[in-house]
């Protein structure tokens, strides 16, 4: 990929950001699979873990703003890569203990790391990238997640079976660490890093916590985010205890809801640079995947493959479209990209978890999957009502949502 007038300055460090990318996808979806076995593990019911689930996201949620805030102080390199060493150390320390609430406290360590690098590695997107090659950018980092989440989704199951779940576990966590220190070798410094005014941080942090607009696009989307992650999260266990499916089998079909979004990404990043049927791209998506979340019960299962390819390539489609479009505003600025995104991202994971929970805890806890699939479709179609104000807070001029 060419850059733009803003250079990496550093060959390695586009691909520094993907690996790094993928690493932090493989620790958000490495507990999910194995909760049955950490239930035993901390001899629980296997509902309580989805408070492990629960901690990891609301500190997600909780420190997305902070981050945006700290790298308007600092740059984002520093918070990225403090991030993802972060995220290493409580991933790795989450694999040696044996008492459930010591793992929840630990998960959520590792939810600050996942948001402390999330918001801030965009950012660097931003500066690096312009116009049409920032949204193949995006699309691209985004695949990279994809390709993350359905490597854990995959292994850790079998990993777990072959030896324990500790070590399953403890493989996120090291590999987190190595990406830490590969991103502090490899990215390079971004010229913003050089000394703003005291004063401009809290004054350009107020106007983005005010924005109507990305409080729009937050609360309408919430709904898509918490199911997007709550699928894979429960799927493979629905495939093995209700259709019979061995762990190979359940591991490598939640992989496809993950991986075919390698396909959506770039789609979504180009077509939203583009677009002037913003709302109705994200809208539209959102309901599709709404529908193939609520179609799972009913469907055959020679049919899941088709539903996990639909499902995937729409979500892809709509995470690139949705971290894109705020980026085509008069009233961007890439000193306020992390916290933009980590508004939006924030207010998501956020309420998010509170979703993933209430799923994961009435439903899936007590094996009914009927109502836990019918439960995030409507979660994921519900807050799409909130699409209709996009049209009267957007800036004048501004047409293509």
């Amino acid at each position: 990929m060419a850059a733009s007038a803003r250079p990496f300055g550093g060959r390695l460090a586009f691909p520094s950001l993907l690996i790094a990318r993928a690493v932090y996808a493989f620790n958000w979806y490495d507990v999910g699979p194995i909760q049955p076995g950490l239930a035993r593990v901390f001899s629980t019911p296997v509902g309580n873990l989805s408070f492990a689930l629960w901690g990891f996201l609301f500190a997600v949620g909780l420190f997305q703003i902070p981050a945006g805030l700290l790298s308007l102080r600092t740059s984002p390199r520093t918070v990225s890569i403090l991030g993802a060493l972060v995220m290493g150390v409580g991933a790795t320390l989450s694999a040696f203990v044996g008492n459930l609430w010591a793992f929840v406290a630990l998960r959520f360590v590792v939810g600050i790391g996942a948001a402390l690098f999330f918001s801030p590695a965009m950012a660097l997107l931003t500066e690096y990238y312009e116009g049409e090659r920032r949204g193949l950018a995006f699309g691209l980092f985004n695949g990279a997640f994809s390709a993350g989440a359905a490597l854990a989704v995959f292994t850790i199951p079998v990993l777990a079976a072959a030896t324990s779940d500790e070590l399953a576990l403890l493989l996120g966590g090291l590999l987190m660490l190595a990406a830490a220190v590969e991103s502090w070798w490899a990215l390079p410094a971004t010229p913003r890093s050089e000394g703003a005014p005291a004063d401009r941080p809290a004054s350009e942090g107020s106007s983005v916590l005010r924005s109507p607009l990305l409080w729009v696009l937050a609360i309408s989307l919430l709904g898509f985010w918490s199911a997007n992650f709550a699928v894979p999260q429960f799927f493979e266990s629905y495939a093995v205890q209700a259709r019979g499916y061995s762990l190979a089998q359940s591991g490598g079909l939640d992989a496809v809801f993950i991986l075919t979004a390698l396909l959506g990404s770039p789609l979504g990043g180009y077509f939203a640079s583009r677009t002037v049927h913003g709302r109705r791209l994200l809208a539209l998506g959102a309901l599709g995947v709404a529908l193939s979340i609520g179609a799972l019960e009913f469907l055959p299962s020679w049919a899941f493959g088709i539903d996990a390819f639909f499902f995937g390539v729409l979500s892809g489609f709509l995470f690139a479209a949705l971290y894109l479009l705020p980026t085509r505003y008069r009233e961007f600025d890439r000193r306020t990209a992390a916290l933009s995104l980590g508004l939006i991202n924030g207010v998501q994971v956020l309420a998010g978890s509170f979703m993933v929970l209430a799923g994961g805890y009435f439903f899936f806890g007590t094996s009914d999957f009927f109502g836990l699939w019918v439960f995030f479709a409507l979660v994921c179609a519900v807050p799409l009502g909130a699409l209709a104000w996009a049209r009267r807070v957007e800036p004048q001029g501004q047409t293509f949502l």
